[in-house]
């Protein structure tokens, strides 16, 4: 399945996240302005208001444990 459009901009702000330690920071605490960089449909609006530092957490460890990311020093 190929992501386009949206979606794929969806991927992006979450990828940033997990790499990104200000950018996620940012994302949890200041989510309008992050929302607002990026064209997003109503659905991934929704999504991203939900996410929160323990969802985030969560992920970037399950993906650490699967080798999809790397974290340092965190």
């Amino acid at each position: 399945m190929s992501c386009t459009g949206s979606s794929r901009t969806f991927e992006v702000i979450i990828s940033r996240a997990f790499i990104d330690k200000a950018f996620r920071e940012r994302l949890i605490k200041d989510k309008d302005s992050v929302i607002k960089e990026y064209t997003l449909t109503p659905e991934e609006i929704e999504a991203l208001m939900k996410v929160d530092a323990e969802l985030l957490d969560r992920a970037r460890q399950t993906a650490a444990m699967v080798g999809v990311v790397h974290l340092q020093g965190e």
